[in-house]
């Protein structure tokens, strides 16, 4: 599911730098997209506690997070917020 989203990221310009822990390449990546990476966040959290928490990802939890990395992928296709006037 990590990685799905990684590829997301990556067909939009994001790439993570192999120098970078999950949790600094989400913190650059929502500096320049704000809210059009949440579902990222939630990927990330799941992702850095099944790696360095030794916890067990369901199939639903994995279900869920490959949505959201669907998700992910729409909001970053979606042309951005009009300023308002």
């Amino acid at each position: 599911f990590y990685e799905a989203a990684l590829r997301v990221l990556g067909r939009h310009g994001h790439r993570r730098r192999r120098d970078q822990s999950p949790r600094e390449f989400l913190d650059s990546v929502r500096e320049r997209r704000g809210e059009a990476i949440r579902p990222f966040v939630s990927i990330t959290k799941t992702f850095e506690g099944a790696r360095y928490g030794h916890r067990d990802v369901t199939a639903e939890e994995r279900a869920r997070l490959l949505r959201e990395a669907e998700e992910l992928s729409a909001r970053l296709a979606a042309p951005p917020d009009e300023p308002s006037v």
